[in-house]
């Protein structure tokens, strides 16, 4: 039996969109005899042939709210001042757990030896920290997903943190794109970039 491990900051039951794509694909996957397991942050206790492996979020909560109380917009600042102090942008909600996912990942490839790792992004730091695991199992096919543009968008700060923590993102996103052995996009148009700008071709996946 084949077996997979997805690597998922959110997956179902959450609600939050980027939950939805990979809870859909591993349902796909179950049906046709492949075991599935998840590593994300979204703890469940949904009995689907799923195994789900945990691993903590740390990414401060009040960064997430929508509507801020005058104590929550204190929180805030304080909280987006010490991730601002941190290499690459603060806005990355993998920022904090990068490293400890691709610890849990390791443990797991070491014990269950999966025939594929798949890792969705955004949050995109949690891949470039995978990347450094990437040699140690020649005999897994590393899969990475980007559901998001990285650095050629406006999301996730790009548009405003400073010049020397973009150029770090850029390198990150060099690094996934290289190491990685197959990208996966949902649309032509993120296909093209990365063709253009890696010369590298993706496989698209709406």
């Amino acid at each position: 039996m084949k077996k997979v491990l997805i690597i998922s900051y959110l997956f179902n039951p959450s609600k939050e969109i980027g939950s939805r794509r990979w809870s859909k694909i591993a349902k796909k996957f179950l049906e046709n005899g492949i075991q599935v397991d998840v590593l994300t942050s979204t703890i469940s206790k949904q009995e689907d042939g799923i195994n789900r492996q945990y691993f903590k979020p740390l990414f401060p909560r009040v960064l997430l709210k929508q509507s801020l109380t005058f104590m929550d917009k204190v929180l805030y600042k304080i909280s987006l001042f010490f991730l601002s102090l941190l290499k690459g942008t603060p806005y990355d909600r993998s920022i904090l757990s990068g490293k400890f996912i691709a610890q849990k990942a390791r443990k797991l490839l070491k014990e269950k030896e999966y025939d594929s790792v798949i890792v969705s992004v955004a949050p995109f730091n949690m891949a470039f920290e995978i990347v450094k695991i990437i040699k140690e199992f020649p005999n897994t096919k590393f899969i990475v997903d980007f559901r998001d543009p990285w650095t050629w968008d406006s999301n996730y700060g790009m548009d405003i943190i400073s010049n020397k923590k973009r150029k770090l993102e850029e390198y990150k996103e060099r690094k996934v794109s290289d190491e990685f052995g197959l990208i996966i996009v949902p649309s032509e148009f993120m296909n093209v970039y990365f063709s253009q700008k890696y010369n590298k071709e993706a496989l698209v996946l709406p």
